[in-house]
């Protein structure tokens, strides 16, 4: 099940991608966005009152996989929702594989972690395809 289903939808939603001027914070996988990075910064509105959140473009693109095939997300809950995902459709969908690339990459902080570019950032990756069973079309 989606984090989203049990969640009150935003009121206003403001979202905008942007490059970096000074160190960010990334939301959802912890890491420092760094100065000239491109980065995604949302204000909305929800029944709590005002939130704002800022998120790496890596992170973003399963922020983006999450509203294509969830019909939302929670702003902080993004990577570990596509880990129940990874988890509850294992061997099941063809976009499994994928998304679980984005939690590990996530969990390491998109940093590379051998060979020769070791601790450098890594690519940021391609949305995964649509959740849907093996063989169906």
């Amino acid at each position: 099940m989606c984090m989203a289903d049990d969640a009150d939808l935003a009121h206003v939603w403001q979202e905008r991608s942007q490059k970096a001027r000074k160190p960010h914070k990334c939301g959802e996988c912890g890491r420092t966005i760094e100065i000239g990075e491109k980065y995604c910064s949302v204000w909305a509105v929800g029944s709590d009152g005002p939130f704002q959140g800022k998120w790496c473009a890596h992170c973003d693109v399963a922020k983006d996989w999450l509203w294509s095939n969830c019909s939302g997300s929670l702003l902080g809950g993004v990577i570990e929702d596509c880990r129940e995902h990874v988890s509850e459709y294992a061997g099941q969908a063809a976009c499994i594989p994928a998304l679980a690339r984005i939690v590990i990459g996530a969990g390491r902080g998109w940093r590379i972690q051998r060979g020769p570019r070791t601790g450098q950032l890594m690519s940021v990756p391609t949305e995964p395809g649509p959740l849907q069973p093996r063989g169906a079309a």
